[in-house]
């Protein structure tokens, strides 16, 4: 523990709970915790094994242990909590087709919701609040492990030395799907199981968000929680989320459908299958990021200069939290000037510099309810804003809750998708001008690598292709080109995009429109196809290609570096290609 009363001295140590003192406020808050979170990681283990077995055969190498017949069910519904509240509103056999009867009806439902979370959590909202707080690690934990194996290519994990037996029973079950191609569906079970961790997470956010408001100016018990209502509200947390998605959904449809039963209608996607396997091809034949020093120093300079710290300090305070605390499922507890002195302490920085930066980390406790009302990214989120006060200036949160959250800042830094601020705008500056053309030169290297008698250029700007065929010095574009290539007499012109990935529909969605013909990736990529098009002497001599070729329309698509739902996509004037399957969707033209 680790507060003035108690130790006066700081010391990272003192933060675990191991090294407890006899301060009456920290004592309270591990009395939060030594009550409820053995209990909060029962509870999830087991509803969680439920959730897995639905999806998939559970088995111990070849030997099957569990199976539910219906493990072909898509979706991860939390029907029955949305169709009970339905049934008491008498709203059964309805439809909502504007935008306004779909928000009133939606936040009636939610305004049901709150509710049940307000009596599911009455007797104990601080016990609950870090229940979901220990539930939340332990979904973090199964994703690092998911997403850690199917990553693994060569074979380090060793099963058998896994020591969560909930997750060495996972791991174990999905590789002999994969190995044996079991019912030739591996891809889709991954993604159902790596969704449902995804939606938890994002749910779990939510939820801990709603409890600490509610919980606010509230006394609570030492006393330990109910097992059944925990178990009830983990699922009313993911009905909720799910409402919000099929509100946003239906928003964009203008079109909101509940039938006779009390389900509401959702767009699925219509071959969730190949979506399925895509995306995890998309994940293992990623293209591998890396920054050289040049880049690395401009992320440091900007970060310094508004976080306090650089990137690579970020770096150092994820790893030396890794080397002081062993377990990472263990909290650390103590006051915010305590964890200002962790920070200090793992990144070697000032004392302002490390107050500067852990402002990015410190929860803001929100006095009205206005975040109840989306399902975008949230600036306040748990997996972002990680310390959270519990009891009075106690904050406490897991270890390895605080290292994602570390994880995902480093991400939105390095990606400039941080929110919008002076902060962000010069984050993308560097970010369009060296990680994006970074993945150009890559995809270029690919290609050549692959491809025996490619005739290629990149980066092709204003002032840069010489114009013979109108007697100009210079071949005007209306904008820079990232890629023309000549193979087997066909010409191609590429667009090379490295979004971040997107985990929530409604991004998913938003990133597609882009894509779609009115959206101005094509737009802007159709202008160039034409202008390469009408200067076809100039470009081909520009490749150095010395045969004939007869002039044709160039063949024109978009590379990307992380799985899109665009890719899905059949009716675009562009294609959408993974970088995994690149080599293999060019030879197709041909």
């Amino acid at each position: 523990m680790a507060c003035i009363n108690c130790t006066p001295i700081f010391n990272p140590a003192s933060l675990l709970i191991e090294n407890a003192k006899d301060c009456e406020k920290c004592t309270k808050v591990i009395d939060y915790i030594e009550c409820n979170s053995s209990l909060a990681y029962l509870v999830y283990s087991i509803d969680i094994q439920e959730k897995f077995k639905k999806m998939a055969p559970i088995f111990n190498g070849s030997q099957l242990l569990m199976f539910n017949p219906r493990f072909l069910d898509e979706g991860y519904s939390e029907g029955e909590i949305l169709s009970d509240i339905i049934d008491s509103l008498n709203i059964k056999n309805t439809t909502y087709e504007n935008n306004n009867e779909i928000e009133n009806v939606c936040n009636i439902i939610m305004g049901h919701i709150i509710d049940r979370i307000k009596d599911l959590i009455f007797d104990n909202p601080k016990g609950y609040l870090v229940s979901l707080l220990t539930i939340l690690e332990y979904s973090i934990h199964l994703t690092f492990m998911t997403v850690g194996w199917l990553n693994d290519e060569e074979n380090k994990i060793n099963i058998e030395k896994i020591t969560d037996d909930v997750g060495k029973l996972i791991i174990r079950s999905l590789k002999f799907q994969r190995d044996n191609n079991y019912f030739g569906q591996f891809e889709q079970i991954y993604k159902d199981w790596e969704g449902t961790l995804s939606l938890d997470k994002l749910a779990l956010q939510y939820g801990i968000e709603v409890v600490s408001y509610l919980s606010k100016n509230r006394e609570s018990s030492n006393k330990e929680i109910s097992q059944i209502k925990l178990g009830k509200l983990i699922v009313t947390i993911r009905a909720m989320y799910e409402l919000l998605l099929t509100r946003d959904e239906a928003s964009k449809n203008k079109r909101l459908q509940i039938d006779k039963e009390g389900n509401i209608s959702t767009k699925k996607v219509d071959n969730y299958k190949e979506f399925s396997k895509l995306y995890v091809d998309s994940l293992i034949g990623r293209k591998k990021s890396s920054f050289d020093l040049k880049v690395k120093g401009k992320f440091n300079r900007v970060c310094k200069k508004y976080i306090g710290i650089s990137l690579d300090d970020i770096n150092t305070i994820i790893d030396n939290l890794m080397k002081y605390y062993c377990n990472s499922d263990d909290f650390l507890i103590g006051t915010k000037e305590y964890f200002q002195e962790l920070i200090k302490n793992l990144s070697g920085c000032s004392d302002e510099d490390a107050k500067v930066f852990m402002s990015n980390l410190l929860s803001n406790g929100k006095d009205t309810f206005d975040f109840a009302t989306n399902t975008s990214l949230r600036n306040n989120r748990p997996l972002r804003k990680c310390l959270i006060t519990v009891d009075d200036d106690i904050i406490a949160c897991p270890i390895s809750v605080l290292k994602f959250s570390l994880i995902g800042f480093y991400s939105d830094i390095t990606h400039a998708t941080l929110p919008e601020s002076p902060f962000q705008k010069e984050l993308f500056k560097i970010v369009d001008k060296n990680v994006n053309e970074k993945f150009e030169m890559d995809v270029i290297k690919y290609l050549q690598e692959n491809l025996h008698g490619v005739y290629i250029k990149g980066d092709i700007k204003e002032n840069t292709l010489p114009d013979i065929t109108y007697g100009k010095r210079f071949v005007h574009f209306s904008g820079q080109i990232d890629i023309i290539m000549m193979y087997e007499k066909k010409l191609f012109v590429i667009e090379c995009k490295n979004p971040d990935l997107k985990y929530t529909e409604k991004a998913m969605m938003s990133e597609v429109n882009r894509f779609r013909e009115k959206g101005d990736f094509q737009k802007k990529l159709i202008t160039k196809v034409n202008e390469v098009y009408n200067n076809w002497d100039s470009v081909v001599k520009f490749l150095g290609v010395e045969e004939n070729v007869e002039k044709h329309t160039p063949i024109s698509f978009f590379v990307i570096n992380t799985f899109s739902m665009a890719v899905l996509e059949k009716d675009l004037p562009n294609q959408v290609i993974p970088f995994s399957n690149l080599i293999e969707w060019i030879n197709q033209q041909i």
